[in-house]
């Protein structure tokens, strides 16, 4: 079950998680700034990177639910249009998530270009991840799921902080 149970209602629950995680960074900005990014599509760009990574491996991760949803009227982007569907939609919310991490690295050159091998990186992680879960074959989910995704999260970190130490 999403935040606060939106899988009860709508199929986009793996939406309403990604935006209850890409508020995260947006309000870690504010706090720390006092003020909105500027140019104003930084913090729109990395909310939306963030909101399509979350939703993007929420998809991939309520796959092994597919048949518990249905019996249980739950709602879900994979009970709704099954495993194929679903991982397409997934791949396509992980495409929209590199582009939108590659926007903030535009609107922000001072990042260097450390932060686009980073960007890099984290496309072919995503891809990897893609590759690790099929249709008909979800045993590999744990590892597209945690694994891959922890070494996101690092990856990112690590070269925005190089990209600001080393521009």
């Amino acid at each position: 079950s999403d935040v606060c149970s939106s899988d009860l209602f709508t199929r986009w629950a793996h939406l309403v998680l990604g935006v209850a995680l890409a508020i995260a960074p947006v309000g870690a900005y504010l706090a720390v700034a006092g003020r909105w990014s500027e140019p104003p599509g930084v913090l729109l760009a990395l909310a939306g990177a963030v909101l399509c990574w979350v939703a993007g491996f929420d998809i991939l991760y309520s796959l092994q639910d597919i048949e518990f949803d249905r019996k249980e009227g739950l709602h879900s982007v994979p009970a709704a249009f099954g495993s194929q569907g679903a991982l397409w939609i997934s791949r396509g919310l992980h495409a929209a998530c590199a582009v939108l991490f590659a926007t903030v690295g535009v609107f922000m050159p001072e990042l260097g270009s450390w932060y686009f091998v980073g960007v890099g990186m984290i496309a072919a992680m995503l891809i990897y991840e893609q590759s690790l879960v099929r249709a008909d074959d979800f045993r590999r989910i744990d590892a597209a799921f945690f694994t891959i995704n922890g070494a996101i999260s690092l990856v990112f970190f690590g070269l925005v902080v190089v990209g600001r130490l080393l521009g």
